[in-house]
């Protein structure tokens, strides 16, 4: 006999602003009072269902966890299958059904049935009397939050498992910090961050989310948690980010621990570690400071991975319609039990190959002039999913989708957009203050890592050799060091990182090309200012600027750039005639910074290694034009 409980409450808020919190089956059964759970998946289970494992009343409860089938934001269900415990299965239902007063009345279905004398007891007791009256208590404590909150809130707050370790050491390195000349408000907050901060918060704190939430300067709040890390008050980790689930199951101390691949085992897929998405710089605090403990509660509800807007689960032949309303954007339909997906290394750009397991979904607003609306489409489960690419309208789509295999299958609706408050490994590479405080991070020996784009910089200054002759190395050096400050505070200022000098050349590092030929601009204006007041040698510098991709390295002990791009743009500054940047004609085209007052020249070179002439552009100052 199965003992079946429906328990209905009406709430205030709507099913799209409850839908964050209450699919959010991990804190939902932190809050429930729910044990924490283990997985420990083996041989006999096969990807991807989970085995886990709870004890509870000094009970080993032990089950089968395939993933969560849901669309958002209306239900979600899971069946768990019980190999130890009371229970022999469950049947868990949650479905948000919008009201006329603008709630929701949510529904909430548990489907128990026994695997022994015990579970006729403990049902009744656990599930029909305790859980009821903990979920409703955690429903309602949701739909206040929701209610609340100014916007809707994605993730419920959880009681801090920790505290402080030593608030005196708390308040000294905050103050440290203080004296090294941050912020005394920003310092207040973060502080307050670690005193207060939930341990799930405080696990993998990204600094870039914290600046928008403070409203505060986004380079300031890096800087801050940067310095933090080296005067003991936070960690530096770096986290390998899934690209299906987007949860970060590998946190490492040293970016020296890093391999070319990562293992999720919440998707059991093998991924690529790639600087632009998967790797990425988070801080947690310092343990003498506070040690922070996060157990997992649940490992497959559908807050998991909010980049998933629907999951099924098809029965081999089945033909299942999913209505969901999309925005515009770019999604995919996946298919992660395709014979093939668990044998390939995934990645976060693998939507733009095609794939057996994948469709792209381009959804665009309607087009007035089509001749029928765009609101429908067919797809088909063989040897691959087709069709492999669809155009869509925004709004309420319908999605057919059949199973032609003899297994059943999962598939996914998935939006491809990816965290923008990230601090990526990418991007860390190119800040002046990592590379200063962080020196010795570095890849393991021999391994490269691609990443997709980064602007160089190179500069060299002319007639410094003859100049030293002239006047002796103490004030041709001050005359150098001075060059070299104009150089670094105009890379920092916008946000790039002198990656290495070599004699009196440097080589910078920027997210972007605007970034670098900002950065080059300042320069020249900088030098300008200088020569004004120092006519009797007046600096002449080359420049050269380049964009493109590359492999990030370590050379001499510490993280560099390597490839045809760093070549291109080293060879770009030979041909500056002093005072003048020199970057490719083909990405002169592409800028958006403002020339006003500089003047530019189309030019044709001779590159070696270019078998013809080479189009370039430079870029110089009309006053800076008897130093070309």
């Amino acid at each position: 006999m199965a003992f079946t409980y429906t328990w209905q409450w009406h709430l205030q808020s709507s099913p799209e602003r409850l839908w964050p919190l209450v699919s959010d089956t991990d804190r939902f059964n932190a809050l429930a009072g729910v044990p924490a759970v283990e997985i420990a998946d083996d041989e006999s289970v096969e990807a991807p269902t989970h085995l886990l494992r709870m004890r509870i009343f000094g009970q080993t409860i032990e089950w089968e966890e395939p993933p969560f089938e849901w669309v958002s934001p209306h239900w979600f269900r899971i069946v768990r299958t019980y190999r130890r415990g009371p229970v022999a299965r469950m049947v868990v239902t949650l479905r948000l059904a919008p009201t006329q007063e603008g709630g929701s009345l949510l529904t909430y279905t548990v489907e128990a049935e026994p695997a022994n004398p015990l579970g006729y007891l403990a049902i009744p007791i656990q599930i029909g009397l305790i859980s009821r009256v903990r979920f409703e208590r955690a429903f309602r404590l949701l739909d206040d939050l929701a209610q609340r909150a100014a916007e809707t809130p994605q993730r419920a707050p959880l009681p801090a498992r920790t505290k402080v370790r030593a608030p005196d050491l708390l308040d000294t390195l905050a103050a440290r910090l203080v004296e090294l000349g941050f912020d005394a408000a920003l310092v207040e907050r973060l502080k307050t961050l670690i005193r207060t901060g939930t341990d799930a918060e405080l696990a993998h704190m990204h600094p870039i989310l914290y600046a928008r939430r403070w409203q505060a300067d986004e380079q300031s709040v890096i800087n801050l948690f940067f310095h933090a890390s080296r005067v003991g008050l936070l960690e530096l980790q770096w986290d390998v980010a899934c690209p299906a689930c987007h949860g970060t199951p590998v946190s490492l101390n040293e970016l020296r621990q890093l391999e070319e691949h990562a293992h999720c085992p919440y998707c059991r897929i093998v991924y690529e570690a790639d600087f632009e998405h998967a790797v990425q710089v988070t801080f947690r605090p310092h343990p003498t400071v506070r040690e922070v403990v996060v157990p997992v509660y649940c490992v497959g509800g559908p807050r998991n991975t909010p980049h998933l807007l629907a999951q099924q689960w098809l029965a081999p032949g089945e033909t299942r319609t999913i209505e969901i309303d999309l925005e515009a954007g770019e999604y995919r339909l996946r298919w992660p039990t395709h014979p093939d997906w668990r044998e390939a290394i995934h990645s976060f750009e693998e939507w733009q190959t095609p794939r057996p397991w994948q469709s792209r979904l381009i959804v665009s607003p309607p087009d007035e002039h089509a001749p029928s609306p765009r609101t429908q489409a067919n797809f088909v489960l063989a040897a691959a999913l087709n069709p492999a690419h669809i155009h869509l309208d925004e709004g309420r789509v319908t999605l057919t989708i059949t199973n032609r295999d003899t297994q059943p299958h999962l598939i996914g609706i998935e939006r491809l957009h990816w965290a923008d408050y990230t601090l990526t490994a990418a991007r860390a590479l190119t800040l002046q203050s990592f590379r200063d405080l962080f020196p010795f991070e570095s890849l393991r020996k021999g391994m490269q890592i691609h990443v997709s784009s980064v602007a160089l910089l190179f500069t060299d200054l002319r007639g410094s050799t003859a100049y030293y002759r002239q006047v002796g190395d103490g004030p041709a050096f001050d005359r150098v060091a001075a060059h070299f400050d104009i150089l670094r505070r105009n890379v920092e200022a916008v946000g790039g990182a002198v990656v290495k000098t070599i004699g009196d050349a440097i080589m910078g590092a920027f997210p972007n090309l605007e970034m670098g030929l900002q950065a080059a601009l300042g320069i020249l204006q900088d030098i300008e200012a200088y020569n004004a007041s120092h006519t009797d040698w007046p600096l002449r510098l080359r420049l050269g600027l380049n964009s493109g991709p590359a492999l990030v390295v370590t050379l001499n002990g510490q993280l560099d750039y390597f490839g045809s791009t760093v070549n291109l743009a080293a060879k770009l500054e030979r041909q500056s005639r002093g005072n003048e940047i020199v970057l490719p004609h083909a990405l002169f085209d592409t800028l958006e910074t403002p020339l006003d007052g500089w003047c530019t020249e189309n030019d044709m070179v001779a590159i070696p290694g270019e078998e013809k002439p080479f189009p370039i552009v430079r870029i110089w100052k009309p006053t800076n034009a008897e130093l070309r």
